[in-house]
């Protein structure tokens, strides 16, 4: 059922499918090991069909009332993955050879958008 859930999540191209299915695989197991054991400790069809079921069934509840939640939430925190990490230092004006400290602060304040410039109380000589 693991296979079939990450190949149906390729196909639905949802990865809030996938993630739901682990947690539905997990709960579907629980519910036919407890049938295993009051059906005697013996395994039958019919247990098999309602474990496929129910997973089935609790992934589709939580894709109905979770999934465009979930899925723009991933879809948010792949965009801030994407804007982070370090910065083309040619666009930023800063030369290997003349560090110019303006330059330096206006990448470290697009860098750290949050932070106080690098040499904002740096004393003149």
């Amino acid at each position: 059922m693991k296979q079939e859930n990450k190949d149906a999540a390729k196909l639905y191209e949802s990865e809030a499918y996938r993630v739901f299915s682990y947690r539905a695989n997990v709960i579907a197991w629980l519910k036919g090991m407890v049938l295993y054991v009051a059906h005697g400790y013996k395994w039958s069809k019919e247990i098999a069909d309602f474990v496929r079921w129910t997973q089935q069934y609790n992934l589709w509840c939580k894709m109905l009332y979770f999934g465009q939640q979930l899925e723009k939430e991933l879809r948010e925190e792949v965009e801030i993955q994407r804007q982070s990490g370090p910065l083309n230092l040619l666009k930023t004006g800063i030369s290997f050879y003349k560090v110019d400290l303006k330059a330096l602060d206006k990448a470290y304040s697009i860098a750290f958008p949050e932070s106080t410039p690098i040499n904002v109380n740096k004393k003149k000589r």
